[in-house]
Parts: C-alpha cells; structure tokens; sequence
C-alpha cells in the first residue's frame, strides 16, 4: 500500500513538476467491500472541480450518479493543460487505487467507468491487483482505454490492513463456496432466466420455512436443511409456469449453475423424492430478495 502511495509524488516531482502544485490525488480502497462506486464518482467531481468553477452560477453540480459520470468526463475535457517541462498532458486528477480486481470493482460498470476515465489523457492511474487473472474483468475496449503498463512488485509484505475488511467465517472455505455476499456477484454473470429460477427458489424456501415454524423468532437464524427441502418437481412446474425453462434439460442447467457455487442444494427426501434446498439462513434469503430482486 505504502508503495503506491509513496511512489507517484516522488515520480512526479522530478519527471514532470514545473511549479509547487500537484494534482488532485484520490486513494481508493478497492479491498474495502464498503466501498460504493456512486461515491466514488461524487468524491471526484469534488476533487476535481475548482472552488472557482463551483461558485459559478452557470456550473450545475450533479447529484445522481447517471448525471455525475457524464459531467465528470465533460468537465475533464474541457480542463487540459500541459507541462511547460516537457510539454506532456498535466494530469488534472490522480486516482490511486489499491485493488483495482477488489469486490466493489468487480461489476461490469465499475470497470467501464474507471477504464472511461483512464483514457482521458489528463486523468491518470496507478493501481495495484490482486488476483493473477484480473485480465480476465476486462475485454479488448477496456483493455485498450486503461493502456496498462505492467510491472511485478510484490513486497512480502503481510496483508494486515487488506485482512480485516474480510469476513473471519469465510477464511478456509471452498473457492466454489460464494455465501451471501458472493450471490450478488453471480447472479450479475448469469442470464435474466437463471436469476428468476433462483428467486423462485428463494420464495419457495422462504414460503416453506415460514410453514414449518410458529413464529417470527423461530425463523431467526433457521438455516435451509434438507429437512426444509422443496420438491424439485414443485419447482421446475413453477418455473415452466413462469415461462422461465422450456424443459428438463433447460431447468437443470440452470439448477446446477448454483449448485456449483453453494448457492442451493439437491438430496433425497425419506420417500426417495428429489429435493432442492438453500443452504443460507432465513434472514439472509430475505436480505437477498430485498437487495437483488426488489423490482
């Protein structure tokens, strides 16, 4: 962390610097899974816009992120200047982000919109990654607009800060093993069928839960079993009356996607029937219901 940080001041002041005044510089932590894109692009605009331009009448601050982006990348064109030095393009901002490959980037639009910036030639980037398949977040457009240049500088250095923004309980796990924070990551990959054949899932679990328990406080930590198992024909009739599988074949392989991931299981009832069922609390499958299929 510190080299990053450390690095680009130094960098800059002997490469390029012609007076006393850096650059707007922003640091963010792509490992904090707190971190939320909307603010990100709202801290920006704040860095990046003069105070001269934001007392201007004329000059209208965005505040939602469809119109923060857009402002942004228009006012960043418009503010181009060069060194007098060597007469490169002067960034107007430095984003220095540890992470880049971290779970609040992971999303197909947070890495359109950092790679949209990063083609700007007086934004620059200074990133770090984590994964050795990061390239795998970006397609030839993206890989084009971020112009990479790559270099190995790994420090041994313990990830004591990096760490405690982890969930304990997930450590050791199975790499297969997504839990509830991962649901939302697979979902986003997967296509508008698959995720209504999980919602369906969810709501039958949930349904079922909710008729095998007398009250409230027995549902609270009450976690999907085999013993709280739906009837997988119960569910693929559901999902044919939905128009979401076509047939068999088709709700199968949708099925075993999650199963791949942990995200529902398949066993056999006493009577030898099969069943599905959702390994993740009854607070949780709420909490998943509310936060990607609210609509």
């Amino acid at each position: 962390m510190e080299l990053l940080e450390d690095y680009f001041p130094t960098w800059y002041s002997r490469n390029v610097q012609d007076d006393d005044q850096l650059p707007g510089v922003m640091v963010i932590n792509g490992y904090n899974p707190g971190t939320k894109l909307k603010s990100v692009i709202h801290d920006i605009v704040s860095v990046v816009v003069s105070e001269e331009d934001k007392e201007r009448g004329s000059l209208r601050m965005p505040k939602h992120v469809s119109e923060a982006f857009p402002f942004l990348m228009s006012y960043l064109k418009k503010n181009v200047t060069q060194s007098k030095k060597n007469n490169i393009v002067k960034p107007k901002l430095v984003l220095v982000i540890h992470n880049i490959d971290g779970e609040p980037f992971r999303e197909e639009r947070a890495q359109i919109f950092l790679s949209q910036l990063a083609s700007l030639p007086n934004v620059w980037l200074l990133v770090s990654t984590d994964h050795i398949n990061v390239g795998l977040l970006w397609d030839l457009y993206r890989f084009k607009n971020f112009s990479f240049l790559w270099h190995e500088v790994t420090t041994h250095e313990a990830y004591r800060v990096e760490m405690s923004f982890k969930d304990v309980l997930s450590v050791g796990k199975s790499r297969k093993f997504v839990g509830t924070k991962g649901v939302k990551h697979v979902l986003t990959s997967l296509t508008a069928n698959a995720k209504n054949l999980y919602k369906i899932l969810l709501k039958m679990q949930l349904e079922k839960i909710v008729e095998m328990t007398a009250s409230k406080s027995a549902r609270t930590g009450l976690r999907g079993n085999p013993k709280l198992g739906l009837d997988l024909q119960d569910a693929y009739d559901k999902c044919v009356q939905e128009y979401i599988a076509s047939n068999r074949t088709n709700f199968n392989t949708m099925l075993h996607e999650f199963v791949e991931h942990k995200m529902c299981s398949l066993a056999r009832s006493k009577a030898g029937g099969d069943i599905v069922f959702i390994p993740f609390t009854y607070d949780e499958m709420e909490k998943i219901v509310g936060e990607e299929f609210a609509n």
